[in-house]
């Protein structure tokens, strides 16, 4: 797989925009409109034996153009638009930041954007592997969750998101929506410098990781290991009392190991093989979907959980236990 699928639309059809042409925020909405598409808050209006009345302390978040409701929040929500809070990206254009991929999620209500830091580099016995350390922002008008910056890694190579990093190394900031716009200018050099730190420290283990070798047997005991601890043990007994894995879960383990016996791209037979195995695992599993169902909102809950839900838990436990296996 070529580094310039994770920006097509092929990779997560729909809702991965390149940008990296783009040398703005006007540039990136030209590509991407509705990060410019404002939203405002009307009345919250709710039938009681058949009357309307206007809940109290309650206002309906939605987009000003379209009407598309995002969500119901209290009367403290601070509003503010997409854009507006994506005013910090000049900022972090300024610290040396580079413009990468932008979308969209939930019809509009949450869009982001993601700019790519100086890159580092994880060494292998037959070359380099580029690892690109990179910030995400996702401005949320769904729910009164604050607005997020995600720290984390890609590998090209074979577009893995690599969003596990050293236990210390802080990977995520959250920002209310009344709070962050008046602070933009001091947070983007604060937010590099702060994420450059667990970078830096996890590109090393990286290292460590890519010359630790792996047998396809220890391998094949950790995937097995690593599911049974996420997602617990999934076995059955049969009428002679024998235990055998399920069908689903000894395809999963299959999968996994047909990843790691694969290369990945020239990660090999060792423990950064192994962890490339279960980002890829995951990054790609949408690509097995049969036809009808990769649906959008399908593709955005696969996203999602992998980049903070449950498939980035998951690629965290495997990296937890790759950091134990290679500096015990």
């Amino acid at each position: 797989m070529s580094g310039s699928m994770a920006r097509n639309e092929g990779m997560y059809p729909g809702l991965i925009r390149d940008i990296s042409e783009a040398k703005s925020l006007g540039d990136v909405i030209d590509i991407v409109p509705e990060i410019g598409q404002r939203v405002e808050s009307v009345p919250c209006l709710m039938e009681v034996d058949g009357v309307v009345q206007e809940l109290p302390k309650r206002k309906i978040i939605r987009n000003a153009e379209t009407g598309v409701p995002y969500s119901i929040v209290t009367d403290q929500y601070g509003m503010s638009n997409h854009q507006d809070f994506f005013q910090i990206c000049g900022e972090m254009l300024k610290h040396g930041a580079t413009l990468d991929t932008a979308g969209t999620l939930a019809d509009g209500g949450r869009t982001w954007i993601r700019m790519n830091m100086p890159e580092g580099t994880v060494l292998q016995e037959n070359g380099q592997d580029v690892v690109i350390p990179s910030m995400m922002m996702l401005s949320d008008h769904t729910s009164e969750n604050a607005n997020l910056f995600l720290s984390s890694l890609k590998r090209p190579a074979c577009n893995n998101e690599l969003t596990a990093m050293i236990q210390g190394a802080k990977t995520k900031f959250s920002f209310r929506h009344r709070r962050w716009i008046n602070e933009r200018v001091s947070l983007a050099g604060s937010l590099m410098a702060e994420s450059a730190i667990g970078i830096n420290s996890t590109l090393e283990l990286f290292q460590v990781m890519a010359n630790k070798r792996l047998s396809s047997g220890i391998f094949t005991d950790f995937a097995m290991a690593l599911l049974n601890e996420h997602r617990g043990v999934s076995e059955q007994v049969d009428e002679y009392g024998v235990k055998t894995i399920h069908a689903k879960r000894a395809n999963e383990i299959d999968e996994l190991i047909s990843y790691f016996e694969s290369g990945n791209q020239g990660a090999g037979d060792t423990c950064w093989g192994a962890y490339q195995s279960v980002t890829g695992w995951l990054d790609h599993k949408h690509e097995q979907l049969e036809e009808g169902k990769a649906t959008r909102k399908k593709l955005e809950s696969m996203w999602s959980s992998n980049l903070m839900g449950d498939g980035a838990r998951l690629k965290a436990r495997a990296f937890k236990k790759l950091e134990n296996f290679v500096t015990r």
